[in-house]
């Protein structure tokens, strides 16, 4: 369907192929506020379904509005139509600037001499209307962003953080719509992101990294700890069958079960005996200092 709106636009119209992006996008809003005024005029003004559906609205297929009146009416859909108005009723008061775009509003203020155009003076130029009255939910943004300034000396009040200010009070931008700048998004205007939300990503980070530090840190740990304890298993058998193999207790007493012999007697098995024995010597003090 996108496809074959630009191929219609394209073709109709001396427009460049770069505009596609920007002509879809300003489809998709009109498309949205068309079903917003469906919705407002053809099914909040009733109480039942009966009375919805009794009429159909024009330019809506019978079959598409019976779908539409059972979507509506589903608890989870209510739940987001009442949160996003709740969220509308922060937006800080509506624009007083007409059939005027915020383009043409920072142009002027631009001409004027206006050193820092930035979200704050746009946002009080655009919410003060003729007489120079502004509502009470704008003055209250107001103030309230003004709150923020006062927190750091004049000199450091600079375009990127009267905007990060900006951000802090009004929220974050929803899609469409790029507070005073209209219809935009951030990727076209190439903007960067304000230092507190610099600084939120690094926080984010550092901890994301940390925990992964943690957990390979604790599969190390163990792993070293089993391959620790599989060494100990090994090294304790070939001390157990070194022992047997000397005919040796496990336990050193203080009584040898094995009968020294004198050297000063001679054996009867001559001096192969004390070389014999003094192997074995050798071997039990070999024994004696083996590691665990």
């Amino acid at each position: 369907m996108l496809d074959a709106i630009w191929r219609e636009v394209h073709e109709n119209t001396d427009v460049p192929l770069n505009y596609q992006s920007r002509c879809l996008h300003s489809v998709g809003l009109r498309w949205r506020k068309w079903k917003y005024h469906v919705k407002r005029d053809n099914y909040d003004i009733y109480t039942t379904d009966e009375e919805r559906l009794a009429i159909v609205p024009d330019r809506v297929i019978a079959g598409q509005w019976r779908t539409l009146v059972q979507y509506w009416g589903q608890e989870a859909v209510k739940a987001v139509s009442k949160q996003n108005s709740i969220n509308r009723e922060h937006l800080g008061g509506y624009h007083k600037m007409g059939r005027s775009s915020f383009r043409s509003v920072r142009s002027e203020m631009e001409k004027q001499g206006n050193d820092k155009v930035d979200r704050i003076n746009v946002f009080i130029r655009t919410r003060t209307d003729k007489k120079g009255i502004i509502d009470f939910e704008a003055q209250e943004a107001i103030e309230d962003m003004n709150i923020l300034l006062e927190n750091v000396p004049e000199e450091e009040r600079t375009v990127e953080y009267r905007d990060s200010c900006f951000s802090r009070v009004m929220g974050e931008d929803g899609h469409g719509r790029l507070r005073t700048w209209g219809l935009m998004r951030k990727k076209d205007l190439n903007l960067q992101p304000s230092q507190d939300a610099v600084e939120s990503i690094r926080t984010q980070l550092r901890e994301e990294m940390q925990s992964q530090f943690d957990i390979q840190i604790a599969e190390m740990k163990a792993q070293m700890e089993a391959q620790m304890e599989e060494k100990m298993a090994c090294l304790q058998q070939e001390v157990r069958a070194h022992l047997e193999r000397v005919s040796y207790p496990l336990t050193p007493t203080t009584t040898t079960s094995r009968s020294r012999v004198n050297p000063s007697i001679p054996s009867s098995t001559g001096q192969v005996g004390d070389e014999n024995s003094a192997q074995e010597d050798a071997e039990f003090q070999q024994m004696m200092h083996y590691p665990n």
